[in-house]
């Protein structure tokens, strides 16, 4: 149970480091040269023209500068939207479809074992498989593992397994009972990535995506708590100080490149007005 109750906190931090990998690989500029090294020539130029200013050569190599830069600005950004888009496909057709799936095999040796019981048999090789999903079905969502006696005739009883978890509100949602199990569906297309349940008993469920608040303005809102659905959401979905959430996802480092490059130009266009008065 102790060991159900940490694995989906380390599902949310793997999910963060992967996608943190996957940014290190566009911004640490420690090995490779990119924006830094690029705004050290284009200062150097400038410092250079200065000196002998209207020189062509010397405004050629300004110009020169300046457009490395700009390709380094539009190559990171397509990157960063390469990584949402691929994120964005895996999350629906991986990590969505793998938490179904662990979620129906579940069901199906609930089904099995009970069977197997009622002839007789505890059916332990089928009851370790069980346990192995339920240990991968834990770094997906906080779970938590229920067993009950359940009677199936004068004086015979069964052990049923149940799987539940409780969101961030403490209502709890029936994941498998019996042979009943619940599932995801997520809409990718669109931001806030959204992520609906149909529960085991047929309720529908909002985990994560928009709900009105008491004004009546859209609020994003994820329940989930922890595992590798939240880590996978929370990069997806979160802009830490551009949306006033609790972690810095995706959209952090996309807002944060564009107003880098807004800022630059907004200073150095205001820099070449004051240079050249009533010029644009």
């Amino acid at each position: 149970a102790q060991y159900r109750s940490q694995i989906s906190k380390l599902g949310t931090s793997d999910a963060h480091v992967a996608g943190f990998e996957q940014l290190a690989n566009i911004f640490d500029e420690s090995v490779d040269e990119g924006v830094r090294a690029a705004l050290v020539s284009i200062s150097s130029s400038l410092s250079t023209l200065s000196t002998q200013a209207g020189n062509k050569e010397h405004d050629t190599a300004v110009r020169s500068n300046m457009q490395v830069l700009l390709n380094i600005f539009r190559e990171k950004a397509i990157r960063l939207q390469d990584i949402r888009e691929d994120m964005q496909s895996g999350f629906r057709s991986t990590d969505i479809s793998d938490l179904n799936q662990i979620l129906e095999n579940i069901a199906e040796l609930n089904t099995s074992i009970k069977n197997s019981q009622i002839l007789g048999n505890p059916a332990l090789e089928l009851q370790d498989q069980r346990n192995t999903l339920l240990d991968e079905l834990g770094s997906y969502l906080p779970i938590s593992v229920k067993y009950r006696d359940e009677t199936i005739g004068p004086d015979q009883t069964v052990e049923v397994l149940d799987v539940s978890f409780i969101d961030t509100n403490g209502q709890r949602h029936t994941l498998v009972y019996d042979g009943r199990y619940s599932t995801f569906d997520t809409n990718v297309t669109e931001l806030p990535v959204t992520l609906t349940m149909t529960d085991a008993n047929g309720n529908h469920v909002q985990l994560a995506g928009y709900q009105k608040d008491d004004k009546g303005n859209d609020v994003y809102t994820e329940i989930l708590g922890s595992g590798t659905v939240k880590g996978t959401l929370d990069l997806l979905n979160k802009s830490g100080d551009f949306d006033h959430s609790d972690f810095r996802g995706l959209g952090y480092y996309e807002k944060a490149l564009d107003a880098m490059i807004n800022k630059f130009a907004t200073v150095f266009n205001e820099a070449n007005k004051e240079a050249i008065p009533g010029t644009d």
